[in-house]
């Protein structure tokens, strides 16, 4: 349900998610943030460990590769700063989302089959890492360790120490935005999260206080970086943005 609602079926080359072209797949993406633990879906967990939250795996497109069919570009290898930021709107959504985190090896750094969905039976050359490409996109592999040590700095964006559901900012047209919840219910949340799924920048209301980046869109660290924010922020095109209160 996340893998599809973020970035578009795995049986339709051509289907779009939240990401890239389909935004009424927001809905599902809010679900997707809680854990599907509000019974929207075909099962009913009972907490965030119970749900892996992921765009890609051994089976099916590569997550870059799907980027490309909904995109009908072709050059599968060719770098396509679009598609990039895509990339990492993909993987800032479900690295938010509470659940356990599931990656495919090499999605860090767009890996590509070249189209083929089904490499089971595939040649080396379709099925190794291409450490190669590792190295030129080596901006897209710090950008997934840095959502990774933001997640690990921050329990409560998985949910798995017991927290309480995320509380829902109020956000015109199909942004999304959240604040965390902790464990301990009486200390406020520390960070906020927002996605921007529209190709223009948009500007969304923050809570009370001073708030700095943790993840701009491009860039993504555990300690807080950037000029501090306050009453509102602007959302870079096709971005997620996690924000520390000071």
């Amino acid at each position: 349900n996340t893998r599809d609602a973020i970035k578009g079926g795995v049986f339709n080359a051509g289907s779009a998610g939240y990401i890239n072209g389909d935004m009424h797949c927001g809905y599902q993406v809010l679900h997707s943030i809680p854990a599907w633990r509000g019974g929207q879906a075909d099962f009913m967990p009972q907490a965030p460990g119970q749900v892996v939250q992921y765009v890609s795996a051994h089976d099916n497109y590569t997550l870059w590769d799907k980027l490309k069919c909904v995109a009908r570009r072709e050059d599968y290898a060719a770098p396509d700063a679009d598609l990039l930021a895509q990339n990492r709107m993909a993987a800032g959504i479900y690295l938010t989302c509470q659940g356990l985190p599931f990656m495919q090896g090499g999605e860090e750094f767009a890996r590509t089959k070249h189209g083929d969905h089904n490499t089971y039976r595939g040649p080396l050359e379709l099925n190794r890492l291409d450490w190669t490409r590792a190295a030129q996109l080596e901006e897209l592999v710090q950008y997934y360790h840095g959502l990774l040590e933001i997640r690990k700095a921050y329990p409560e964006l998985s949910g798995m120490a017991g927290d309480a559901e995320p509380c829902i900012l109020s956000l015109p047209g199909w942004l999304i935005g959240f604040v965390p919840e902790r464990r301990d219910e009486s200390l406020p949340g520390r960070l906020a999260v927002y996605y921007n799924p529209e190709r223009t920048c948009q500007w969304a209301a923050l809570p009370a206080g001073s708030w700095r980046y943790l993840c701009d869109g491009t860039r993504a660290a555990a300690e807080p970086f950037g000029p501090a924010c306050r009453n509102a922020i602007e959302l870079a095109p096709v971005s997620v943005t996690i924000l520390k209160v000071e």
